[in-house]
């Protein structure tokens, strides 16, 4: 059957059919895990010093100014009441720090807390057949 041959309804009701949409595992930049310590790895911990008014700071109360990969890690620099600070997030794939990283790049300036609420797709790789 020719396309331009469909009617009027026949037309609307071919180009109104909802399209399939594959949905890709997700998980919570807050479900991170490490294996080797059985835990979460959110929160995010401080790895740099702070000024002594400073050091009870939560980083989930700050604003993701940027990051830095380093290996298998991400440096997350975060602003708390107008100061700079360096937090660690190193977890276990998946999903991968790539995929991470698009996220929080996606989401720079945005507040920590909301951060840990964003999904990250999880990338199923295939092993090429033998």
């Amino acid at each position: 059957m020719h396309l331009l041959s469909l009617g009027t309804s026949a037309w609307r009701r071919l180009i109104s059919r909802p399209v399939p949409v594959e949905r890709r595992p997700t998980v919570k930049v807050r479900e991170l895990t490490r294996q080797s310590v059985e835990a979460s790895v959110w929160p995010v911990g401080w790895v740099d010093w702070a000024d002594a008014g400073a050091a009870s700071d939560v980083p989930e109360s700050g604003v993701l100014e940027g990051f830095t990969r380093l290996g298998n890690r991400l440096l997350l620099r975060i602003n708390v009441k107008g100061s700079s600070r360096i937090a660690g997030l190193e977890w276990d794939p998946p999903p991968t720090v790539g995929d991470v990283e698009a996220v929080l790049h996606a989401n720079l300036g945005a507040q920590m807390g909301a951060i840990g609420q964003l999904d990250v797709p999880i990338r199923i790789r295939r092993r090429p057949s033998a």
